[in-house]
C-alpha cells in the first residue's frame, strides 16, 4: 500500500507570499464617476525616499462600454497609452517587472471618450524596496 502524499498534493497547496525585511506590499486603487469627454486623475503615487517601486499588476475598467483611453505614468518621463472598452489589465512579472525610481510618480489618467458619464476604477499590486 502506498504511503505519503497523493501525486497532486503540491497543486493544491496556497500559494505564499515572501518579502523580505527590507520590501514591503504596495497597493494602489482609485474610483471616480468621470463625466462625458473629461480627463481625470483616477490615482496617483509619488515613491517615497529611500525607496524602489516594482508594480506588479494591475486593472483599469469602466461601469460602460464605450471607447476610453488611460494614460498609465511610470515615471517622471515614461509613459504609455491604452485604448479599452470596460477593462484593461496590465500583466507584469512576480518579480515586479515595472521599476519606479524615488521621487518619481505612478499615475493613472483616465479620458472619457464616450458620449454619457462613467464610473472607473483601477487597482493596482507590488511592492516597495528600500535602496
Amino acid at each position: 500500500m502506498a504511503s505519503g502524499r497523493p501525486d497532486y498534493w503540491s497543486g493544491v497547496l496556497p500559494g505564499h507570499s515572501v518579502s523580505s525585511d527590507n520590501q514591503t506590499d504596495w497597493v494602489l486603487a482609485g474610483a471616480f464617476n468621470i463625466l462625458a469627454g473629461d480627463i481625470e486623475i483616477l490615482a496617483s503615487y509619488v515613491v517615497p525616499d529611500g525607496y524602489t517601486l516594482y508594480v506588479m499588476g494591475g486593472n483599469v475598467s469602466c461601469d460602460s462600454p464605450g471607447v476610453n483611453r488611460a494614460v498609465i505614468t511610470l515615471s517622471n518621463d515614461r509613459s504609455f497609452t491604452v485604448a479599452f472598452d470596460t477593462c484593461y489589465n496590465l500583466l507584469s512579472m512576480s518579480s515586479g517587472s515595472i521599476i519606479i525610481n524615488t521621487g518619481e510618480t505612478f499615475k493613472v489618467t483616465i479620458y472619457s471618450l464616450d458620449i454619457r458619464d462613467a464610473y472607473f476604477w483601477c487597482g493596482f499590486i507590488g511592492f516597495l524596496r528600500k535602496v
